[in-house]
């Protein structure tokens, strides 16, 4: 009861006081909370750019999507493994809203992985596929997300785990190390639902 009214609270709570903070640091920052929320049969892996740029976001906001993402994560993997946390800058060959520009945020692991039916599902309020879970991980993922400017990509296959792929809009330049890529037509219609 207590995990699902605090649920509720995080939900329907607006955003801080956003500001351009890099990724990278925060997260860096964040793994050894991370790492003792997930438990030590996990092997925690991140990789990061040397050059980043700045993402508009509240701090607070953005290290919840780090745990949601890191305990979903951990739950697909009973007898643990690893989890890989990669950000790194990317450039899309569309202009989405204001900004082509925009830091990756990936969390993959080598779970159970989900069907196509579960997939469509997860950022429904309350959809859980867990014994002891609230349902709101995800929405609330999906909420801070669109808040900031971004978009979500998940890919995931029975057995073959899953990786969520956050875009948050880049607020500062890159000296570096940025990837081009092809917006799925999916993810257009995502962004401008």
């Amino acid at each position: 009861g207590r995990a699902l009214v605090q649920g509720l609270l995080e939900f329907a709570r607006p955003d801080g006081r956003p500001a351009a903070i890099n990724l990278a640091d925060v997260t860096a920052n964040f793994l050894p909370v991370l790492h003792t929320a997930i438990g030590v049969n996990y092997d925690l892996q991140f990789e990061r750019p040397a050059t980043l740029g700045q993402v508009l976001i509240d701090k607070t906001q953005f290290t919840r999507v780090l745990l949601n993402l890191g305990i979903n994560a951990r739950d697909s993997m009973p007898q643990g493994g690893p989890i890989r946390i990669r950000i790194a800058p990317v450039q899309t060959c569309e202009t989405i809203g204001p900004t082509s520009n925009f830091v990756l945020v990936e969390v993959a692991d080598r779970g159970l992985g989900m069907d196509e039916a579960t997939r469509l599902r997860i950022f429904e309020p309350f959809f859980t596929t867990k014994a002891k879970g609230t349902g709101l991980g995800m929405p609330i993922v999906r909420r801070v997300v669109d808040r900031a400017g971004g978009f979500l990509r998940i890919e995931s296959e029975p057995g073959a785990g899953t990786r969520v792929q956050a875009y948050f809009p880049r607020v500062g330049g890159s000296s570096g190390g940025t990837t081009e890529f092809t917006i799925p037509p999916e993810l257009l219609e995502q962004r401008n639902s």
